[in-house]
């Protein structure tokens, strides 16, 4: 089940518009989307954009991190109603706020090579224009699992970091190879499509 507030809601493969008010189409306060659209959806994802940070605990080999992230949702909007000549909407609109909050951990086989695992829980705020009059609004909940190997450029030796994977706002402490945490903050951006 798809979690929505707004005009549109989804349960599986049915579905209900909850209220009145597109141009020129009457339905009822509770009517199925099939009667209302012919075609709804966000056809090249939701499209959303992260600014956010990540903190950082490296130990020797594993290093747990948490981050938080907010940015622009950029969903490709498609819908058409039914009949000919009605309008269509086919196009990418900035739609609302996106947040994301993430927990993950990287392991390191060696200076250049680790591995990872993140769980990232998104949450995306959207209000889009229809053409011919209306609008689409929906908020989505997304959970996202990730996972992969890195290769690190350049790597040194102490603890696996390097110039190339070291955060824009990090630092280590160089002369007995300890890491302070805090240092090892940094900004970054990511998306999801």
């Amino acid at each position: 089940m798809t979690t929505t507030k707004g005009r549109i809601v989804t349960n599986g493969g049915g579905g209900s518009v909850r209220r009145a008010g597109f141009v020129g189409t009457a339905i009822a306060p509770t009517d199925k989307v099939g009667n209302t659209f012919q075609l709804m959806e966000f056809t090249d994802g939701l499209n959303e954009c992260f600014f956010g940070t990540q903190y950082r605990w490296p130990h020797e080999r594993w290093t747990p991190y948490v981050g938080f992230g907010v940015g622009p949702s950029v969903p490709h909007v498609e819908v058409r109603r039914p009949g000919v000549g009605q309008p269509y909407t086919f196009e990418y609109q900035l739609a609302g706020v996106d947040v994301e909050g993430l927990v993950g951990i990287e392991y390191r086989f060696g200076p250049h090579v680790s591995a990872f695992a993140d769980y990232k829980l998104s949450f995306a705020i959207n209000d889009t224009d229809l053409k011919g009059g209306g609008s689409l609004d929906t908020d989505i909940w997304t959970n996202h699992i990730i996972f992969g190997l890195s290769y690190r450029f350049g790597a040194s030796a102490e603890c696996g970091l390097s110039a190339a994977s070291a955060p824009l706002l990090g630092a280590r402490a160089a002369s007995n190879g300890v890491h302070n945490p805090a240092a090892n903050a940094h900004i970054g951006i990511s998306g999801s499509g």
